[in-house]
């Protein structure tokens, strides 16, 4: 409960878009980190932060997109930016089995 308050208050007092775009970057920061693998425990801790960092601006663009965009073309943006989303997500476990499994000294 004090999370949905804190979300709220600081949605209030800031807006949305500098959130989305901290979020953002800070989970490319979290991302890249893990190309580097101290431990178990540090790799766990930057996959739970870039997986909280994920849902975050994914929740803040779906509260984004209907502000944004009129009705008649409102699905097709949610769609297009989705769609965009699971591309992302595709080049990027591609990007993972090519930096990690194609290297023959690994």
């Amino acid at each position: 409960m004090f999370g949905v308050v804190a979300a709220f208050v600081f949605g209030q007092l800031v807006g949305r878009l500098l959130p989305l775009r901290v979020s953002s970057g800070l989970l490319i920061l979290g991302i890249t980190g893990l190309f580097i693998c101290v431990n178990h425990f540090v790799t766990l801790v930057v996959v739970v932060l870039a997986r909280t960092l994920s849902a975050s601006s994914n929740a803040i663009i779906w509260i984004m997109i209907p502000e944004s965009f009129p009705t008649n073309i409102r699905s097709t943006a949610t769609g297009f930016i989705n769609g965009w989303g699971k591309l992302g997500g595709v080049l990027g476990t591609g990007c993972v089995y090519l930096g990690f499994y194609s290297s023959p000294y690994s």
